[in-house]
């Protein structure tokens, strides 16, 4: 899709990935792209929401081949380490050296994005390297892993919660994330019921972690219940 302004597409992203539960790519064009796609992407990487955003650095040269750029030098659109625009607001940036380590590249940057904690990752992609004739590209049809293993608690932690949740006074929990997990809303109000756990969404709930017209919801400001608490998760 072609997209009038760079913030807006990496907004649209970031929709698609709380719409499908999947990472979307956004390309923006070179240095003032990023500039531009500053502001979406913080909101993404504070989110929590995967994406992976392309740019590229301008032609390091005028050749006589399609790599040449089309109008006048555009070298003033460039940086130092264009990288470092977005560094503070990705899990991992990385610049694309060849065309035979495309398919490697992609599925790392994937696999990045989508290990937890998820996040946007940046891949910038040379001119030299996209403009590359090249007859044949293969791929392999394998699905994308995360790098690392899901995140768990330790059984030793859980016993400890399960045995402070039997307390005299109601155990409360504080959640802002948790909506990002699919159906982890859904088992907390379940969880909630059985056991008369209150939830209080802290600080600046950034998904519908909960309902708030449950009776157990306690609102947003967990002072008030610090001093009747036995547990806080």
């Amino acid at each position: 899709m072609m997209v009038a302004h760079e913030c807006c597409v990496v907004s649209m992203a970031h929709g698609y990935y709380l719409a499908t539960g999947q990472p979307a790519v956004a390309m923006v064009h070179t240095t003032p792209g990023k500039a531009n796609a500053l502001g979406a992407l913080m909101n993404a990487f504070r989110s929590n929401v995967p994406l992976v955003l392309c740019a590229g650095p301008h032609a390091a040269y005028r050749g006589g081949d399609a790599r040449q750029p089309r109008h006048a030098d555009p070298w003033g659109q460039e940086s130092f380490d264009q990288g470092s625009i977005v560094r503070d607001f990705v899990k991992w940036d990385y610049e694309l050296r060849n065309f035979e380590q495309l398919e490697a590249v992609m599925r790392r940057a994937f696999a990045v994005a989508m290990a937890e904690p998820r996040g946007p990752v940046y891949l910038s992609l040379p001119r030299e390297v996209l403009a590359e004739a090249n007859r044949e590209f293969t791929y392999s049809a394998k699905g994308l892993e995360p790098p690392v293993m899901p995140p768990a608690p330790s059984p030793e932690a859980l016993a400890t919660i399960v045995a402070a949740d039997r307390g005299r006074r109601p155990a409360a929990h504080y959640h802002r994330m948790l909506g990002a997990q699919s159906g982890c809303g859904c088992e907390l109000g379940r969880a909630g019921e059985s056991f008369a756990l209150p939830v209080v969404e802290h600080p600046n709930p950034a998904y519908v972690n909960f309902p708030n017209d449950h009776p157990l919801h306690l609102g947003y400001d967990p002072a008030p219940y610090f001093d009747d608490t036995d547990l806080i998760s």
